[in-house]
């Protein structure tokens, strides 16, 4: 079993993303950065999730 916590601000997030967008380091805060500390995130989509797919395949 794979629990996820969905820890935007730790990076350990693995849900999907829309996948459609460009890397960014702007949110939206009020300063455009105070949720993103200014790092550019990128759109990763279900890559996670297939990674764990895969990984896991096979294993009960």
């Amino acid at each position: 079993m794979v629990t996820s916590f969905n820890e935007w601000y730790e990076d350990s997030q693995i849900e999907a993303t829309t996948g459609t967008l460009p890397s960014s380091n702007t949110d939206d805060s009020e300063s455009g950065t105070y949720y993103t500390g200014g790092e550019t995130y990128v759109d990763y989509g279900h890559l996670y999730l297939d990674i764990l797919k895969e990984e896991t395949a096979g294993t009960k």
